[in-house]
């Protein structure tokens, strides 16, 4: 490891950075009551962040991570509002590929919902 920690800074996929995408690291922490969908909402979130940070070379894998929690999240039924509102979000990109505008109230609402507003 160098000892130059600005080098941790790098958009190469970092031990850390790979271990906080892996299937098995713990994600960023909803309520406990939280339903499934939620819960895998909040892992695609930071699985999407963790690719956008990536390099070109290290991509692919995250990708692959998100795709899997993707579909794993849209298998499931909707117990709630906010369960269709965080499949809204994902299955949209955040509203990106909508006819809708970023800034519509459905997508402020299905944000409040899942607790990204």
């Amino acid at each position: 490891m160098p000892k130059d920690r600005a080098c941790a800074n790098t958009p190469a996929l970092s031990r850390r950075m790979f271990l906080a995408a892996s299937p098995f690291a713990a994600v960023a922490t909803g309520p406990s009551d939280e339903t499934k969908i939620l819960h895998l909402f909040r892992r695609h979130r930071a699985l999407s962040e963790a690719t956008a940070a990536c390099s070109e070379k290290d991509g692919p894998l995250l990708e692959r991570l998100v795709d899997q929690v993707e579909e794993e999240m849209m298998a499931l039924p909707c117990g709630c509002a906010a369960d269709l509102a965080a499949k809204m979000i994902v299955a949209h990109c955040d509203g990106e590929f909508s006819c809708l505008r970023w800034d519509n109230p459905v997508w402020i609402e299905a944000r409040r919902l899942t607790g990204q507003a």
